[in-house]
C-alpha cells in the first residue's frame, strides 16, 4: 500500500477483521474449540474481536517472561548474541532445529512465551531487524524494524511491515539471507536481483501486508487495498480446529460431509455476498 506504514496497516487490519467477524457471525464474540468440539472436556476459547487489540512488545515481553536482559537489538546479528540466545533456549527447553540462527531462536522463544498468551487478537510488535529482511528499520530504535504480526488463539494470521525501499541496504540483507540459506535455513530468502533493480528505479514509502489466501472472492477496501480471506480465520469462524476441514480445494477436503462443513458453506456464502456488495459499491 503506497504511502502507508505499519501503523496505518495496524489500524486497517483490526478494523477490517473485527468488521468481518461481526458481519459473518453477527457478533464480535466467537467460541472456538482448538482441539475439536467432539472430545470430552474439549478446551474452549471465547475470542473477542472488538477493538482496540492488545499489543505485545516482543523484546520487553520476552525479558519479562524469562526474567533476563536480552542482548541489545543492534547486536543480535553477532555470533556472541547467537550463542547467548542458543544457551537461553537450551536452558528453557525451547526446541529449535538447525540452523540455530538468532532469527530462528528468537522466533521459537516468541512462539513459546508470547504467542501462547494471545487468545484474543493481539499485535506483536518490535521485531529485531535480523528477523525481517524486507522491513524498514525502526524510526526510533536501532536494531529493530517496523513490523507487526497478528496472533489469534495462539495462531499467526497476519504479518505486515513498513517496506524497506533502500536498494543498497536491501542488497546487503539479501546477501546475508543467502548465507543463511546456504547454511540450511529453508526460511531464508535468496538474492532477488529483480526486486533490487526495481528499488533502484525508485519505490515510494510503502506498507507491505499479507494474510493467508483461501480463494476468491476478494473484498475491495475503501483505501483500495484488495485482500483475500484467511484460511486460518475461516477455521475460527466455523469452529473447525484443522485447516483441512475448510480447504477450498475439493480433492483435499475430508470425504465425509459433516455439520462443520455445512457451517463453512454458510460462512463462505455470507463472505461471497459481502464481497459482491463491496465490489458493487466501493463506498459501502
Amino acid at each position: 500500500m503506497a504511502y502507508a506504514d505499519m501503523y496505518d496497516l495496524m489500524e486497517i487490519t483490526e478494523s477490517m477483521i473485527s468488521g468481518l467477524v461481526k458481519y459473518v457471525t453477527g457478533s464480535y464474540e466467537i467460541t472456538y474449540h482448538p482441539e475439536g468440539k467432539d472430545k470430552p472436556d474439549a478446551k474452549t476459547y471465547e475470542i473477542g474481536f472488538s477493538t482496540p487489540w492488545k499489543r505485545f512488545d516482543m523484546i520487553e515481553t520476552l525479558e519479562s517472561q524469562l526474567k533476563v536482559k536480552l542482548p541489545a537489538a543492534d547486536t543480535l546479528h553477532t555470533e556472541e548474541a547467537r550463542k547467548w540466545l542458543d544457551e537461553l533456549c537450551r536452558k528453557h527447553d525451547v526446541d529449535c532445529s538447525e540452523p540455530r540462527t538468532s532469527a530462528r531462536l528468537i522466533d521459537k522463544l516468541v512462539g513459546e512465551y508470547i504467542e501462547n498468551q494471545c487468545i484474543k487478537p493481539s499485535f506483536i510488535v518490535g521485531h529485531p531487524q535480523v528477523m525481517s529482511p524486507l522491513a524498514k528499520p525502526h524510526r526510533n530504535i536501532e536494531g529493530l524494524c517496523e513490523r507487526f504480526k497478528v496472533v489469534v488463539a495462539t495462531k499467526e494470521i497476519c504479518t505486515a511491515y513498513t517496506d524497506l525501499n533502500d536498494p543498497f541496504d536491501q542488497r546487503e540483507r539479501f546477501e546475508e539471507q543467502a548465507k543463511q540459506a546456504a547454511a540450511g535455513d529453508y526460511e531464508a530468502q535468496g538474492i532477488d536481483t529483480f526486486f533490487v533493480d526495481a528499488l533502484e528505479h525508485g519505490l515510494p514509502p510503502t506498507g507491505g501486508w499479507g494474510l493467508g489466501v483461501i480463494k476468491r472472492p476478494n473484498i475491495l477496501l475503501k483505501k483500495g487495498l484488495t485482500i483475500f480471506f484467511l484460511l486460518q480465520l475461516t477455521t475460527f469462524l466455523t469452529d473447525n480446529y484443522t485447516i483441512k476441514e475448510v480447504l477450498a480445494f475439493p480433492a483435499m477436503k475430508p470425504e465425509a460431509a459433516n455439520s462443520a462443513q455445512d457451517a463453512h458453506t454458510l460462512a463462505t456464502a455470507a463472505v461471497s455476498n459481502a464481497a459482491a456488495q463491496a465490489t458493487a459499491d466501493p463506498t459501502a
